[in-house]
């Protein structure tokens, strides 16, 4: 009579076959996590500059703007960047996603994400601007 079931030795071959998968799978999800938290960050920057272009449009000054008036969160967006804009004055400014937790660790190559009036992207990661800008 024969016994129905997995031996031992089967279930320890598919758990190790599970843990191999699972090894090669969870770097690749992190990396997609990552990026997808920068374009997040990035959408929300380019609503902000047009926000900023319609405050500007009525002020005729960048200076006074302030995240509110933007309609960017003060709090950090998914626990990964929060905002920053500075050096607001009549015809200049520079709006920053300043990475927060476990994205300031995973995405150093990029880093803060920042753009000015002019429309220059910059970054303070050593990795392509265009890269990290890339939506």
């Amino acid at each position: 009579m024969r016994i129905l079931g997995f031996t031992l030795i089967e279930l320890l071959l598919a758990l190790g076959i599970v843990g191999i998968i699972a090894y090669m799978a969870v770097p690749s999800y992190s990396h997609y996590t990552v990026a997808a938290k920068r374009t997040l960050a990035l959408v929300h920057l380019m609503r902000g500059i047009n926000q900023l272009d319609d405050f500007y449009t009525k002020n005729h000054s960048y200076a006074g703007a302030t995240l509110q008036d933007l309609g960017l969160p003060n709090a950090a967006i998914a626990n990964s960047y929060v905002f920053r804009l500075s050096a607001t004055t009549n015809n200049n400014f520079c709006l920053a996603a300043i990475p927060q937790g476990h994205q300031a660790a995973a995405d150093l190559a990029c880093g803060t994400l920042m753009i000015d009036a002019q429309g220059q992207r910059h970054i303070t990661g050593n990795a392509n601007v265009a890269q990290c800008w890339q939506f």
